[in-house]
């Protein structure tokens, strides 16, 4: 019983950071979006690929990749609005994808 009541007051406490959360990872994604067009870059292909990635080709995609699944779970998290497990879920995963876009650029500036 006592487990219950903790895991209770858990998750009401991941409702209520629910909504920040979510803000914070769109206002996250876009400026790093608009930075990712903005950055020079050089034409590998068909592709215009910025400098910082230099060699990293699938790097650069996995950043892209993970900045739009940022976008897209914060943003269905704050159209949702209330704090369901649905918009929980988005505002989750959309965290998620933020560390794993976090992970990229972190291993394309160390390597």
């Amino acid at each position: 019983m006592k487990m219950m009541r903790k895991m209770k007051q858990l998750l009401l406490a991941l409702a209520a950071l629910n909504s920040s959360t979510a803000k914070h990872n769109l206002h996250f994604s876009t400026v790093l979006g608009i930075i990712l067009c903005l950055l020079p870059g050089e034409s590998i292909g068909e592709n215009n690929v910025p400098l910082l990635f230099h060699g990293h080709l699938i790097a650069f995609y996995a950043c892209v990749i993970s900045t739009v699944f940022t976008f897209t779970g914060s943003f269905t998290a704050l159209m949702i609005g209330d704090d369901s497990k649905t918009s929980r879920f988005c505002a989750l995963y959309s965290s998620v994808a933020m560390a794993s876009t976090l992970s990229s650029l972190v291993y394309v500036l160390l390597v």
